[in-house]
């Protein structure tokens, strides 16, 4: 056995046991909707709790001081009821949205006229004097 072939065998195998530990641990893992459930718990205590501490930040898109916000208080709760409002209207009923399913109605509703009126126009050799 040359010294390259040891060499992709140990390789290999570091990469087979590193999948495998990757494997086992995301078995123990929860569902993932208790896991949603969980780490939006820690969100919202991690939230309350530096609110509570009075911890900020600096943004450094605009350098102004921000300061945390419980999403537990009612101008958080506010927050996110007009963020979760302002996605919906824009997923369901904006323009680029709504736009072609509106053309694809007006397609349809044309296409059956057409159908319509060509099945009460009578054929050619049917024309009675």
């Amino acid at each position: 056995m040359t010294e390259m072939t040891r060499s992709r065998r140990s390789v290999t195998s570091l990469i087979l046991r590193v999948l495998d530990f990757v494997d086992r641990a995301g078995n123990r893992l929860p569902h993932p909707f208790w896991l949603f459930v969980i780490l939006s718990v820690l969100v919202v205590a991690a939230s309350w709790l530096l609110a509570g501490l009075g911890v900020s930040v600096v943004s450094p898109a605009t350098g102004k001081e921000i300061a945390v916000k419980s999403l537990v208080s009612d101008a958080g709760l506010r927050t996110q009821m007009a963020a979760a409002a302002r996605r919906t209207i824009q997923e369901r009923y904006s323009l680029d949205v709504t736009a072609p399913r509106v053309a694809g109605v007006m397609r349809h509703v044309v296409e059956r006229g057409r159908r319509a009126a060509a099945a009460l126009a009578p054929a050619a050799g049917d024309r009675h004097p």
